[in-house]
């Protein structure tokens, strides 16, 4: 419709104001129509003659003039009515022939629709009735797309069908009969077609009712009139009739309630005064220019200026959608960031205005509605705004308030503080005080701290009508645990919601505050079909909530950053390519991901596809680092908490993010109630950050995990995994008398019983804190243990009821004798205890330590006694694999684990007593039987293993480090007959005929055994320069052993060319390879007395003095593990030689003193142990 017709209905339609109702209804509720119309003969003349010479459409005059032929021997049967007439034709020549004039009268086939016949079926009317015969009107809904119409032929085909319909009220050619004409017809039409009747009615009742193509003589419209005046009387709604040249009949249209709007003072004197008529008036509604709510915004932002007036008339035509249609804030939110940016950048330029704060708050509204977030510079910017003010003017509220959110993003508690003391002095309104009070639970809430958030819950009074903020409040009510109170909430919003739709059925933030709070309720209900069908009909709608949040959500992209300067190599060797990119770094896919963040946490929307959600998080790290953190951390599993914590990451945190961290954590695991994550993803994280914190913090975080192990009364074999990790790691983490500390707090937490109704389950989930540090003692000595703790412990010795209690006290007074911390009373009646205690567990008197620490116990010695070894003898080597399947358990690990307690390995041999020939004699015959039964198993190719089952090689390593380490290094050639050296021949070739990667770390002991396999130290020394890294790192480890062998004098080499070589390493080898050497080089100092000089220490000085230069001085990055690894090599390296070269040292390694102490590693740092404290033994 041209703006001209609207105007010129305006000026001289004295009935515009009717017109323009019925638009406006026509158009109510975006498309749910509120109009009905009933179309007469008259709109049939419209309709276009295929050929001129055939006959033309009759009219009510031409259909009687050809009646009253064929009656013309009835006296002045002229001055009857024609319904009358049609009435006497009928008795004379029957209906049939009544029909047949009717069809030759209106001759259907003659004509097709008009254009004005589609654009009448193109508008929204709710029903179209008709009273014509023709089917120009269903001929026409054939090609129109915009709205689907039913046809209504009869009243049987009215109980199926739906809206709109255009029904048939007379009959249709060409055989839907009676064809309503005689005065008969009509007599009994209300009686035998009363649905009809009453649907009309029930339309003129429900819908504005509009009247078109009647005219004076026509009798459809004075008869449907009539009956509906009768049944309706003075509760008749007004009807409107469209038509022209009517107004000398105005009165008494009006007189029957019908409000005659007439065209004729437009259209006189025009050609086609009909046709142009029904043209612009069905152009007047359709409403082209009408502003829908679902096309909203109705002015666009893309304009590079854009005036105050159009922001603010968006504002106020704002449908009310909760959370924006994507596709509306998808495609306007990258221009209100032009937009807003351009304003903001040049804030401080402006004179400040109101005019100004008119234009920021509006410019703030959207950013707000389209989820936008601050870029690093506005929000400064703002910052500085609100900073400079001396007095706070009004308009600057929301700008404050937004500051604040952003703060609480930020995770910046300083400024947190700062806005929220600024804003407690303000005079907010109703709306702000909401805004402010939510904004500092959501604070608390993800700092974890639930205590706050319940008594800022109980200070926030919402109003039953304030209905979103009520619904806000019930989320954090369920994020809490508070299921129950927040289902009821949302059912009362939900009863308060509909009572208000009732009144206003189009309010779309009510419709959208309906989507929420269904979605909400189902979430706590799990009633997955509830509201199902409510939920499509608002989808329709953009007002479910979800459904947009779904949208957003999958079209989430991986945010990749492609700004500045990037180098390539180029085709040609030795050349480089550079290029620079500018450009914006805010991609739409950090704008997604924060605005489906924003959804989640105000709304509570169901998660669909978690993967989507995470990457959100994952995006989102690029402005709010610290918020992405901590949301992850509600997501993550145990399994990938790698993902944000690895160790590079925790060693890069800064002092802000671990402070938060431990905020956080420490809010988590002291939770009495329902947490923001879960306990053990909280502990796990702890155990990780544990060594990035100051020990002061170490000191805090180590009395909340003692409170939490107190509280804990049963574990599960998760709960386990995690402690245990927490506990390696915070002892890990420790210097030696940091160590000694912790452990005397563990020995203090109580014993709590361990009795599980499945005996199975007992060793899986048997938890004791000393046990998981018993072979990381770091040295340490004296504990001081009160002796009240000390009858404590003995006195559960004794228990028979609960063995796990039992069990917790015998590992901690076990490990206060292996640390000579029981005083000599203590100590002998531990001894005396032990000795009584019945043998009938895994281990002898315990299930989780081996007999052989007791007996060093008992007999004070650091050496099995004989009687031990020969217990262990009887043993039987465990079994995992037999004809070709394996079995998986831990019994042939703790076998050999527990026989390096009976077997001294051959670095120990130097100053402890091996056992006796017989017992190595015994054990070796054992060993062959056992070795020729599973060396299949343990030798089997890779592709050939069973891949339900764990790699054997953990079992084949096992046996072979038993064997280089507890037997061949140590058993004296004269120990071995020739059958013994056979079998060693043997093993070692079928070793290295299937791996020889591994059989290399059998040769320097059997060299010693001086038995023969043809593998001289020259083939040694080459696997050095192997391409293969695992080869590489074989042969290192393996010429530590061969110097340890030359240290003690039981191999002949020359020491000389392996040192040479391995400094070889240690200066050109790759990181890793420096890595493995300098380790290797690092237990060779430590495990020898003659092989370095001082010249050697003086190259491995100026080696590491070197390193730690090109550290300080930033050619050398300690960013990754493999730095990490060799950092720690070079750490022990260096303290291992400030330890015990003092007089060549010097204060050479002053510098690396200092760096060790203060290194945030606790993989180097655990060095500084060696030369700053005195082992107290």
């Amino acid at each position: 419709m041209s703006v001209e017709i609207e105007r010129l209905f305006e000026e001289k339609l004295d009935m515009y104001p009717h017109l323009k109702n019925i638009r406006e209804k026509l158009w109510a509720s975006e498309g749910k129509s509120r109009v009905s119309v009933m179309v007469g003969a008259g709109f049939s003349l419209n309709a276009q003659k295929i050929e001129e010479s055939m006959e033309g459409m009759a009219v009510w005059p031409d259909l009687k003039k050809r009646l009253i032929q064929d009656l013309s021997h009835h006296e002045n049967i002229e001055n009857e009515d024609v319904l009358d007439i049609g009435q006497i034709y009928v008795k004379e020549y029957g209906r049939s022939g009544l029909d047949e004039i009717l069809k030759k009268a209106i001759p259907d086939e003659n004509y097709e629709p008009d254009e004005l016949h589609y654009q009448l079926l193109k508008l929204p009317w709710t029903d179209i009735y008709t009273t014509n015969y023709d089917t120009l009107l269903e001929r026409a809904k054939k090609h129109v797309y915009e709205r689907n119409y039913q046809v209504i032929y009869d009243i049987s085909d009215i109980p199926s069908s739906v809206q709109p319909r255009i029904i048939k009220l007379h009959g249709s050619f060409p055989a839907n009969r009676p064809f309503v004409f005689t005065s008969n017809d009509y007599e009994k039409y209300p009686k035998n077609f009363s649905p009809f009747v009453n649907m009309v009615q029930q339309s003129i009742m429900e819908t504005v009712f509009v009247l078109i193509g009647f005219s004076g003589d026509d009798p459809n419209f004075e008869r449907w009139t009539t009956w509906v005046s009768q049944n309706l009387g003075e509760h008749m709604p007004k009807i409107y009739m469209i038509g022209y040249g009517q107004k000398n009949r105005e009165s008494d249209l009006a007189n029957k309630g019908i409000t005659l709007i007439d065209f004729e003072c437009i259209y006189r004197g025009h050609e086609n005064p009909f046709q142009q008529m029904f043209t612009d008036v069905f152009g007047f509604l359709e409403y082209k220019e009408r502003e829908e709510k679902m096309k909203w915004p109705h002015r666009k932002y893309n304009k590079s200026n854009l005036d105050i007036s159009d922001l603010e008339y968006n504002r106020n035509t704002y449908p009310g959608w909760i959370v924006m249609p994507d596709e509306i804030r998808r495609k306007h939110s990258t221009n209100i960031r032009s937009v807003g940016r351009d304003f903001f950048i040049n804030l401080g330029k402006k004179e400040l205005q109101s005019e100004v704060f008119a234009y920021l708050n509006e410019i703030l509204w959207c950013y707000e509605k389209f989820s936008i977030p601050f870029e690093y510079d506005i929000h400064k910017e703002l910052q500085n705004l609100v900073d400079k003010q001396n007095k706070i003017n009004k308009m600057l509220y929301p700008l404050i308030l937004r500051l604040f959110k952003e703060a609480r993003l930020d995770c910046d508690q300083n400024n947190f503080k700062k806005y929220q003391d600024l804003l407690e002095k303000l005079t907010l309104d109703k709306e702000q005080q909401h805004y402010f009070i939510y904004e500092k639970v959501l604070y608390h809430l993800n700092f974890g701290d639930i205590k706050t958030v319940k008594n800022l819950l109980q200070q926030w009074n919402v109003g039953s009508k304030e209905i979103e903020w009520g619904i806000k409040k019930a989320i954090v009510i369920t994020r809490i645990n508070g299921k129950d109170k927040a289902k009821k909430m949302f059912e009362e919003y939900l009863q308060t919601i509909r009572k208000l739709l009732s009144i206003k059925p189009d309010d779309y933030r009510l419709l959208s505050l309906e989507s929420v709070a269904l979605h909400n309720r189902k979430r706590i209900t799990q009633e997955w079909n509830y509201g199902y069908d409510r939920l499509r009909y608002l989808a329709g709608k953009y007002c479910d909530a979800n459904k947009e949040f779904d949208r957003t959500m999958i079209s989430i992209k991986m945010y990749e950053y492609t700004l500045g300067k990037k180098e390539k190599k180029g085709f040609d060797l030795g050349t480089k390519r550079s290029t620079m990119q500018f450009g914006d770094y805010m991609k739409q896919e950090l704008v997604d991901s924060y605005a489906v963040l924003q959804m989640q946490e105000m709304y509570g929307l169901t998660i669909n596809d978690k993967s989507q959600y995470i990457l959100a998080l994952k995006n989102i790290k690029e402005i709010y680092p610290y918020y992405s953190q901590i949301k992850r951390l509600n997501y993550i599993t145990v399994k990938k908490i790698d993902e944000i914590y690895s160790r590079e990451d925790v060693y890069s945190l800064d002092k802000k993010n671990v402070d938060i961290l431990v905020l956080i954590l420490k809010n988590v695991i002291s939770c009495e109630e329902r947490p923001i994550m879960t306990v053990n993803i909280a502990l796990e994280v702890l155990s990780r950050i544990y060594f990035a914190l100051s020990v002061e913090t170490q000191k805090e975080i180590d009395n909340e995990v003692l409170r939490f192990i107190s509280g804990k009364e049963s574990y599960e074999v998760n709960d386990k995994e995690i402690l245990v990790k927490l506990i390696r790691r915070i002892f890990f983490a420790k210097n030696r008398e940091q160590s000694k500390v912790f452990c005397e707090q563990l020995i203090k937490t109580e014993i709590k019983t361990q009795s599980y109704a499945d005996n199975s389950m007992y060793q899986n989930m048997f938890f004791e804190p000393l046990l998981i540090i018993f072979r990381e003692r770091k040295d340490i000595f004296n504990l001081e243990v009160s002796e009240e703790q000390l009858e404590i412990l003995l006195k559960k010795l004794n228990d028979e009821v609960d063995y796990s209690v039992r069990e917790s006290a015998l590992i901690r007074l076990t490990f206060l004798a292996i640390t000579k911390s029981l005083p000599e009373r203590y100590y002998k009646q531990f001894i005396s205890k032990i000795q009584g205690l019945p043998k009938e567990r895994k281990h002898g008197i315990s299930d989780f330590i081996f007999s052989n620490t007791f007996d060093k116990i008992i007999y004070s010695n650091e050496v099995s006694s004989k009687e031990e070894q020969e217990e262990f003898l009887k043993k039987n080597i465990p079994q995992f694999y037999s004809k070709d399947t394996w079995s998986y358990g831990l019994g042939l690990s703790h076998y050999f684990q527990e026989l390096t307690g009976i077997f001294v390995d051959f670095v120990g041999s130097k100053e402890k007593q091996i056992p006796e020939r017989e017992i190595y004699k015994q054990w070796f015959e054992k060993f062959y039987v056992w070795w020729e039964s599973q060396k299949d198993g343990l030798l089997r190719e890779y592709d050939k293993r069973d891949s339900v089952f764990r790699d054997p090689e953990i079992y084949l390593i096992s046996v072979i480090v038993a064997l280089k380490n507890n037997i061949w290094g140590t058993a004296p050639k004269e120990y071995l007959d020739e059958n013994d050296r056979n079998k060693a021949n043997q093993i070692f070739y079928e070793i290295h005929e299937k791996r020889p990667d591994l059989s290399i770390y059998l040769v320097p002991c059997l060299q010693r055994l001086s038995i023969n396999i043809n593998y001289s130290i020259e083939k040694v020394l080459n696997g050095l320069w192997d391409s293969d890294i695992n080869k590489v790192k074989a042969t290192t480890e393996v010429l530590n052993d061969y110097l340890i062998f030359i240290d003690k004098g039981e191999i002949v080499e020359d020491a000389n060319a392996i040192k040479r070589e391995m400094f070889n390493m240690m200066r050109y080898g790759s990181k890793k390879v420096r890595k493995i050497t300098i380790k290797s080089i690092y237990y060779t100092l430590k495990n020898t007395s003659v092989i370095f000089e001082d010249n050697d220490y003086k190259v491995i000085i100026q080696y590491v003095n070197s390193y730690l230069e090109g550290i300080n001085k930033g050619h050398i990055e300690v960013s990754t593990l493999e730095d990490f690894e060799l950092l720690a090599s070079i750490a022990g390296l260096v303290a291992n030689i400030c330890k015990n070269k003092i007089d060549v040292v010097g204060n050479s390694l002053d510098e690396w003193k200092d760096y060790i102490r203060l290194h945030r590693l606790p993989e180097v740092k655990t060095y500084a142990d060696l030369f700053d404290n005195l082992v107290d033994a």
